[in-house]
């Protein structure tokens, strides 16, 4: 049996950038300084770096989870009264 072949769209550092609404500057610091729990770039060839669209939007989830502040609000109340 054949490996499943996926069509995985690598972005540049641009466009992963853009998708992220951050500056690629960013993404080139992270890079650089192995800073964890980003997402993490593939290399093709020597020089090219792209980044794999699914991890950005991964990344981009866990980032931006919608947290329920009533819960924390509702405590705070408690312990004021």
């Amino acid at each position: 049996m054949s490996p499943k072949k996926t069509s995985e769209r690598l972005l540049t550092t641009r466009a992963a950038a853009e998708l992220l609404g951050l500056q690629p500057a960013t993404l080139v610091a992270w890079r650089t300084r192995g800073t964890p729990g980003r997402p993490q770039p593939v290399r093709l060839g020597s020089r090219s770096v792209r980044y794999r669209e699914t991890d950005l939007l991964a990344w981009r989830d866990r980032e931006t989870a919608v947290r329920d502040y009533s819960d924390r609000k509702a405590s705070r109340k408690k312990r004021g009264s």
